[in-house]
């Protein structure tokens, strides 16, 4: 992590599941952008899994 005027501005991260869904993400904090991991265990999920720019 990085932050700049007490602000987050960087986040380096990982993430695993233990159920064969795992990721990362390297981003810059920007008001634009929202940076993060999402997990839909609904069998019928279209997008199980997501990590990194959300938007």
């Amino acid at each position: 992590m990085k932050f700049t005027r007490n602000k987050l501005s960087y986040i380096d991260f990982s993430i695993d599941f233990g159920d064969g869904f795992s990721g990362a993400s390297k981003s810059e904090i920007t008001k634009s952008k929202e940076i993060g991991f999402m997990r839909d265990y609904n069998e019928n999920a279209e997008q199980p899994f997501l990590v990194g720019d959300l938007k």
